[in-house]
Formats: structure tokens, sequence, C-alpha cells
């Protein structure tokens, strides 16, 4: 019988302290998950300027301890403790120069924010100060994308002989193996680029720092390695989708290092009875008659006319080209032309972006809105729109279409990554099938999926069994945090 592990789970971001995109979530759920199947978890993250440390009883726990970072600096940095639930503590480190003193909502821009290498290499030396400041000696480090990839580093290198750590094991997560450090990897000259094996550039030398690949030193260092879905797992492994790490993950694949294990969703959290959020919660049992009313609120909040005939889609994910958004903007006046409402809720990555679903908002005022992200409001978008689309270029996992799914809105995706292992398309003949899917990956698949969809939806029969089939689907957290525990002891047997 495996015994209960003692995890550090360690991330950049998690709900509801900070959000910016889908490892909030996943650092929200997953260590809860892995508490309920009776291990003793702890979670690490940075305390940034926009975490509310009144609102969650976040208390500082010692105030300038001493991090030296290099013969000439010693940063003095502060430890803070809050929970997440009875007996999950989450840690909060501040540098306030690096974290605190920075009030904007974006806590770091996913590229091309230089500084943020020296942020996180600070980062990821104070989480094993941390543990070394509480005495903590963990089973497992769980860390969590790029902006944690130097804490299996430092464990294999800095921190190797120390007897708290020699022998901790460390998984390292892949969360979108495109972002790989604080610039885009595929900009900096070749000879520049990190290798991986070689010793860290001191901390004073700033322009070295921004060329640490902290993705690749992650993956190279850690005991195990996964990634989010089972298919991008597959994905990674090839040229096209690798981002120049194929050949290293598979080699750890051969070994017996590399895993996918697809993300899941708090059904606790995400649950469409019991969401206060919500203007009429429901079940899947009374989904239609209910849906209808969330449906008629949603049109009158964003100024649409109120037609319950007449589909809604809408979106829920950061607007960048990854997310298919480019493919859009190119169909997207023959889908206007059409009977149809549009909702894009969410931040543009890119000015150009913006300014395309402003001019369209201004085009067709009665059809189409654009509206920022607001974390509160994306179940009730959800509970009332009819489809959500995610036609992404590549797709690790995705969380947008587990939610979906749960709240009753059907979702049209491109077949890739998670998407193509969560999402089953819809079969006519049989009325198998929870969303539609599409292969390729351009503007005249993805009008014809969509047109499926909105076909589909005017067979009130039809419809009301996919919007069923896909309520009725079991992503939450209880089978992947199984698997998670499996890849802890397996990291270390490896460690051994």
């Amino acid at each position: 019988m495996e015994k209960n592990l003692k995890i550090v789970f360690v991330a950049s971001e998690v709900d509801p302290f900070s959000k910016q995109g889908g490892i909030a979530d996943v650092s929200r759920s997953l260590p809860k998950a892995l508490q309920r199947l009776g291990h003793d978890v702890m979670v690490i993250s940075p305390l940034y300027g926009a975490v509310d440390v009144k609102k969650y009883n976040i208390e500082q726990l010692i105030k300038g301890f001493p991090i030296r970072m290099s013969d000439k600096t010693i940063i003095k940095t502060d430890f803070w403790r809050g929970y997440m639930r009875d007996g999950l503590p989450i840690y909060f480190i501040d540098a306030p120069k690096y974290f605190s003193n920075r009030k904007n909502r974006l806590i770091y821009k996913l590229r091309n924010m230089e500084e943020n290498g020296e942020r996180y290499y600070f980062f990821c030396s104070a989480v094993l100060h941390l543990l070394r400041f509480k005495n903590i000696k963990p089973d497992i480090v769980h860390a969590n994308d790029w902006h944690t990839g130097l804490v299996p580093y430092f464990l294999k290198k800095r921190f190797k002989e120390e007897e708290l750590f020699k022998d901790v094991a460390c998984t390292f997560s892949i969360h979108n193996l495109l972002f790989q450090s604080a610039r885009d990897w595929w900009d900096i000259p070749k000879k520049d680029q990190d290798t991986g094996h070689t010793g860290l550039p001191n901390f004073d030398d700033k322009e070295a720092i921004k060329t640490i690949n902290f993705m690749k030193r992650g993956i190279l260092k850690s005991d195990v390695v996964n990634t989010v879905s089972e298919q991008y797992a597959k994905e990674i492994l090839t040229q096209e989708f690798g981002d120049k790490m194929n050949r290293i993950l598979t080699n750890k694949d051969k070994q017996g290092r590399f895993f996918g294990i697809t993300n899941g969703i708090d059904y606790t959290d995400y649950n469409p009875k019991t969401d206060p959020g919500l203007y009429k919660n429901f079940s899947v049992e009374d989904v239609v008659k209910m849906k209808a009313k969330n449906k008629a609120f949603i049109q009158k909040k964003y100024g649409l006319p109120i037609e319950p005939k007449v589909p809604i889609i809408s979106t829920n994910s950061r607007i960048a080209e990854q997310k298919g958004f480019d493919i859009f903007l190119k169909m997207a006046d023959y889908i206007l032309e059409r009977n149809v409402q549009f909702i894009i809720f969410g931040d543009a990555a890119e000015k150009k972006y913006d300014k395309a679903f402003k001019d369209l908002q201004k085009k067709y005022p009665r059809k189409f809105v654009f509206t920022k992200y607001v974390p509160k409001d994306e179940t009730q978008l959800l509970a009332g729109a009819d489809i959500l689309l995610m036609p992404s270029r590549f797709e690790p996992c995705g969380l947008g279409q587990l939610k979906s799914m749960r709240y009753g809105a059907v979702p049209v995706v491109r077949a890739t990554g998670g998407l193509i292992d969560t999402v089953k398309d819809y079969e006519p003949v049989s009325g198998d099938g929870t969303g539609f899917r599409f292969k390729k990956y351009n503007e005249k698949s993805l009008l014809i999926a969509l047109i499926r969809a909105m076909e589909t939806f005017h067979y009130k029969s039809a419809w009301d069994k996919i919007v069923r089939q896909g309520m009725s689907q079991s992503f939450d957290w209880e089978i992947p945090a199984a698997r998670y525990v499996h890849i802890y002891h397996k990291a270390i047997e490896l460690k051994k």
C-alpha cells in the first residue's frame, strides 16, 4: 500500500488569490483533491500586489528574512501564510520590488517581460529558503510551468547536500511548452540559448538572466515530468509541437519519466446547482427551462436583443493567436451575417485583437459584444450561452470546455491537445457526442464546425440531448489526483 505523502506544490498563481490563466485553476483544485486523498499538502506562490491579505486572512510570518542571491546581493524577503481550506496552508513569498509593490491585475506578461527572469529566479530560490526556514522536509516538490523551473535545478544542484533536501524528489508539470522563460525562446540568438547543462548565471548579471531557459532546466532536473493532457503529451514529442524540447522529452519518455495527465475541474466550485454567481441555478434535470432564463438574463446584461431562438456563442479564454482568434477573425463576418449573437469574454493579449473586436462591435452592435474578463462573471456567462468557441491552434488541456459542459454550453473546438481528450464530436445518426470538433487549423474548417453547431441548435430535442450529455460527463479531480499520486511515488522511486 502506498504511503501518504508530504507534498509541496509550487505555482506562479493560485485562484482565488491570484489569477491570470489556467495554472491558477489547477493550483486551486489539485492540492485540495490531493488533500482529500489523505496527503499532507502545502502550496507556495508569490505575494503579488493584487493579493488581498485582509480578505483572505493572510498573516505575515517574518519580515525581512535575508536571502543571499550572490556575493553582492541579499534580498530582504517576507514570508506569509494563509489557508486554502482547513489543514491546507498556502505560503506566500514577497520581495516587494518584485511582487507586492506591483498593483496591476496582470501579475506577469506572458511574453517578453524580461524582468520576469529576475523575479522568478529569486522566487525559485526563495521557495527552498522558505522550506528551510519552516524546517519542512517534503517527500515530493511539485513545480508548475516555467516560472518554477529553477526549483528542480536548485534541489539537484545548490541545495543537494543539505540534509533537509537530499532525499526530496521532484515532479515538474508543463502547462504550456510555448512559454519557456522571460523571453520568447525563438528570439534568443542561437549562441546565447541556454543548454540547461551549465551553471546558472550570477544573479547580478541581468542580461544573462534574460536567456535562462527555466522550462528546459525544470525538465532536465526533475525526476518525473508530466503535461496536462494525454494527447498533448503525445504532440510535444513531435517536432511540430515540441518547441525544441521534443528530443529531451522523448528521452524522458524512454526512461519512463514522462506522463500525460488530463486536467480536471473542481465540481464543488463549478456546480450550476449551487453556484451563487448564477441568475438561476439548475441541474441536468431542469437545464432546459433554467438555461433559458439565464440566457435572457445575459442578453439583457450585455445589451443584446432577448431572443431565445437565436444561439449565443461565447468565449472564455485569453485572446491570443494560440487560441485561434486569427482564424476566427477571418470568418467573423460570415458568421455575424447569420442569425446569431456573439460575446467575446476575455483580455486581449495584443492590440490588434482589441481593435478588431471593437470594430466588430461597432459594425454589429445588436449581435456582437466584446467585454473584458471578470472572474466572477465567467460561470454566469456559461450558464446563459448556448455555444462555447475554442478554435485553438494548440491546447495543452483547456479548462474552458470542461466548465462549459458543466454549465450546459456546448463546446466547438479544434481537435488538438486536451480538447481531443475531453470533447466527443457529435454524431447526428446516433445522437452521441458532447460538442463539435474540427481538424484543420483554418477558417474554412472553423466555419463548417460552427455552422454544424448552429444548425443543430435549431433541432431542439437533439440539442437538449447534447447539452445533457455534456453535463453528465465527469471531469472532476478525483481520478487525475490519483494519477498524480502515482507519478509522485514513481519520482520518489527513481530518486532513490
